[in-house]
């Protein structure tokens, strides 16, 4: 990579969000980006683009012949966004007089006072050093935004670290009212200032921190503006799919991002994760998605939320499934503007079994009569719709009629709860339930096949003659107190895809149904009617909670 940074795995842990039951969190792997550190004799000002794992100053510069590390840090609170509507996203900073924190070398003689612990990201750090070193530090890409206070601050800029790439300061800062003319200074090894005169042509280099003026408070990280969600991490699963990635123009002039997603070994690699895709809006408004590999976007003007340019980015379900249940893989993402600004966005991917509840609708459509021999089936009157609830475990499928989410108090947990459980549910608690009146059966009805191709019963259900839903049964009319014995077969065949869209498999899956429906004359051992009803379906899945009665 230009930027000499590699990547490698690290351990995240994330809280996927909630449907109609939790989505358990379980770890996912984010990426670690490498920075390194090129420290001379005497002070050093050095800019930190991660947030070192471990950040305990003592463990980073354990052998190194670092003297002392300083830390200029005001305290800051976010003021109305009135103050600074050129740069403030949610407001201006507002600060208090910054005071200097100190690690001192523990054999230091005033390493008993020292007041600084640990390293951050997204700061800026003088470094004392007694000799040369060259140090490596690990951790994940800073979050942090760049709060200037009126006056000089210490600070350092996201910028590419091919040299013969980067920015000159005055194109880098262009788009920030508050550092127009702004005086700009660099640190020299004896403690010195030297004052970096023609800021048209002088390139910021990477990793290096500088003194610099702000004519006011401001928020500024480069031309590129990146939302505060996604500067912390993108995180794609079974929960959540598809993040909106949103970036805004602040340059003086016409902007290009350039978004791809990057490896520690070769360009366009990311280590395991599964691919991301990116929706791209057709001229007729259907959406088309495709793989993000290196994406150009033209951030003139803003889309239809006002806050700049949306790119939505999501996980396509069967890459998910190809992770396997619970593989967590990490990714990142490197977002630049072709003229030296670039930061790094970490992301990760959790595998996905399709396990939990499905619930959906059956829409029938056509129907025939294989008694009258009809050889093909009708186009109904009108449709007709009913719900039919699926659930998912690591041992097979069920068919159920109702179920209950219920939270455990004592387990604290959820735990779908159907009528083989009922000692589950605890008195006098609301839980949400569903139901389907289109089936009349004990318990739940195991299904064979799968969501690959097709799911049936092993059996016909048997829907008795005076059952409540027998649709020959009346209740108030003597003359059909009792109905006819009915035997019913579905068959649920799933599609091959969704149409492109990512969520399918993991999110929603539709596909033909097909029932048979068998009834049996009481009054001839021999009559029996045969019909054939057709439709399509559609189901959502509304819990990932992997087995039923909390097994």
């Amino acid at each position: 990579m230009s930027d000499q940074c590699s990547i490698v795995r690290r351990s995240r842990l994330v809280f996927p969000g909630v449907a109609l039951a939790f989505f358990a969190g379980t770890p996912v792997q984010a990426q670690i980006l490498e920075q390194s550190i090129s420290l001379q004799p005497g002070w050093n000002a050095v800019f930190l683009e991660v947030d070192p794992e471990p950040d305990e100053i003592s463990a980073v510069f354990a052998g190194a012949p670092v003297r002392s590390v300083w830390l200029n840090e005001p305290t800051l609170s976010m003021g109305p966004a009135a103050d600074c509507p050129d740069e403030g996203e949610i407001g201006c900073p507002v600060t208090t007089p910054a005071a200097w924190q100190v690690w001192y070398a523990p054999d230091h003689p005033a390493h008993v006072i020292g007041t600084l612990r640990s390293l951050r990201g997204g700061r800026a750090y003088l470094i004392e050093s007694a000799g040369a070193a060259t140090l490596t530090l690990r951790g994940v890409p800073t979050s942090v935004r760049t709060s200037w206070r009126q006056g000089f601050n210490l600070a350092g800029f996201h910028v590419t670290r091919d040299a013969g790439a980067a920015p000159a300061f005055a194109a880098f800062l262009s788009g920030s009212p508050a550092h127009a003319d702004a005086s700009i200074f660099e640190l020299k090894p004896d403690g010195s200032l030297r004052r970096v005169e023609d800021v048209a042509m002088s390139r910021i280099a990477a990793g290096r921190a500088y003194w610099v003026e702000s004519k006011r408070n401001a928020v500024y990280d480069g031309p590129i503006r990146i939302d505060s969600a996604s500067l912390r991490g993108i995180e794609l699963s079974g929960a959540a799919m598809q993040h909106a990635l949103v970036l805004e123009n602040l340059a003086g002039g016409p902007v290009r991002a350039q978004v791809m997603p990057v490896g520690g070994s070769s360009e366009g690699a990311s280590s395991g994760a599964a691919p991301l895709v990116w929706r791209e809006t057709q001229p007729d408004g259907t959406p088309l998605w495709k793989p993000l590999e290196r994406l150009s976007l033209d951030l003139s003007g803003r889309d239809e939320t006002g806050a700049g340019h949306t790119l939505r980015l999501a996980v396509r379900g069967d890459d998910l499934r190809d992770l396997g249940a619970g593989d967590s893989r990490g990714g990142m993402l490197s977002i630049s503007d072709g003229a030296g600004f670039v930061r790094y966005i970490p992301f990760g991917t959790r595998g996905d079994d399709q396990n939990g509840l499905w619930v959906g609708n059956v829409n029938v459509t056509h129907v025939r009569a294989l008694t009258t021999g009809e050889a093909d089936p009708t186009p109904t009157g009108s449709s007709f719709d009913f719900r039919v609830i699926i659930h998912r475990s690591p041992t097979g499928y069920r068919l159920l009629r109702d179920v209950v989410l219920a939270y455990q108090r004592d387990a604290q947990e959820y735990a779908l709860v159907t009528s083989e459980c009922p000692e589950l549910l605890d008195a006098g608690q609301v839980s949400p339930r569903i139901s389907s009146a289109n089936f009349s059966f004990d318990g739940t009805i195991a299904l064979t096949g799968g969501f690959d191709a097709v799911l049936t019963t092993p059996a016909p259900i048997v829907v008795g003659a005076n059952d409540a839903v027998n649709p020959f049964r009346h209740a108030y009319n003597p003359i059909h107190a009792t109905g006819w014995d009915i035997e019913r077969t579905p068959t649920l065949t799933f599609d091959d895809d969704g149409g492109g869209d990512p969520n399918w498999g993991v999110t929603w899956l539709a596909g033909d149904y097909a029932e048979t429906v068998l009834i049996l004359d009481p009054s001839d051992p021999n009559g029996r009617i045969v019909l054939e009803v057709a439709g399509r379906f559609e189901l959502r899945r509304v819990s990932n909670l992997p087995r039923l009665c909390g097994s």
